[in-house]
């Protein structure tokens, strides 16, 4: 995270990425409403798809792996 630190304007410290990628965001409901704004069409014909994604490892302890696979 200290990389993109680097990259960021005034205003974006170390800190402030951390804070970023620590805050739960409601994803399924900024997902559907960027469909809404940006890909909806009425006259058109959609196909819902989901993947199960997973992410490696490494230690012996998992902090934070609800934040990569969550069930609905």
């Amino acid at each position: 995270m200290l990389s993109i630190s680097r990259w960021t304007s005034k205003g974006g410290s170390y800190r402030t990425v951390q804070r970023f990628f620590a805050t739960d965001l409601p994803w399924v409901e900024l997902l559907v409403k960027f469909f809404q704004t940006h890909l909806f069409d009425s006259k058109s014909e959609f196909i819902l798809a989901g993947d199960a994604t997973t992410v490696t490892k490494s230690g012996a302890q998992t902090h934070g792996i609800g934040r990569f696979f969550r069930e609905f």
